[in-house]
């Protein structure tokens, strides 16, 4: 086993190795999202904003670990570098995850970062179990609230819905198909950064990213080649 750094934002052969394997993380975090093609996991993988090196253990022709590290190139969290990492089911406990941390750590402190900021999931619990080795703290809480549709109370929603002009007056609602119009783009900005800005962070020492027009006119546009409708 050796690790290495790849690049499969640009090499098709490596990013198809990359791809079933974080596949593979991914849906064992969260059974219900959708395995992503190559094209689509580039989209989502890269930003105008981040620098994001990939590492990964191999074993032969096989991927056996692969990780991200991902730091801000916007102004923002100069010290912080968010890492993710999977370990392929059958080859865990071998110390494969540990190689992978000490590889993004290296290249998060190449690039002056001394935070490192990851996450991990209720359906995996040695995620947190394996940072908790190695010092790591759970700062940030998040919840994921799921919804049937058919379970849907929409009398209520109807009530609620009439309720909305005399509740806010001055107020509208309207509907923004696929990317946004070029004349609400700013106003989308400056609610994100609002919005971002009053967000309780726990313990988590994390400053409001910097918005901008181009960068989320590049968001979007990452958005929609990963997902139908926006």
């Amino acid at each position: 086993m050796h690790i290495e750094r790849l690049d499969p934002h640009h090499d098709d052969a490596e990013a198809r190795l990359v791809v079933d394997l974080w596949n593979d993380g991914i849906t064992e975090l969260m059974p219900s999202f959708p395995r992503r093609t190559i094209d689509e996991w580039r989209a989502a993988t890269q930003s105008v904003d981040m620098d994001i090196d990939i590492v990964a253990a191999r074993e032969g022709d096989r991927l056996i670990g692969v990780a991200a590290c991902a730091v801000f190139t916007d102004g923002a969290n100069e010290s912080m570098a968010l890492i993710r990492m999977f370990v392929a089911k059958d080859r865990r406990r071998e110390g494969i995850g540990t190689a992978l941390l000490r590889a993004t750590t290296d290249a998060a402190s190449d690039k002056g970062r001394s935070l490192l900021v990851g996450d991990a999931f209720d359906t995996v619990p040695a995620g947190a179990a394996f940072a908790e080795v190695y010092g790591g703290e759970a700062a940030l809480v998040s919840r994921t609230n799921m919804l049937q549709v058919a379970d849907i109370d929409w009398n209520m929603i109807e009530r609620w819905s009439h309720a909305g002009p005399q509740r806010a007056p001055g107020y509208e609602v309207f509907v923004s198909e696929g990317m946004y119009s070029e004349e609400i783009l700013p106003s989308m900005v400056d609610l994100a950064m609002q919005a971002m800005d009053d967000m309780p962070f726990d313990d988590l020492a994390l400053e409001t990213p910097i918005l901008t027009v181009g960068g989320m006119r590049e968001d979007l546009e990452r958005t929609l080649a990963v997902s139908d409708q926006l």
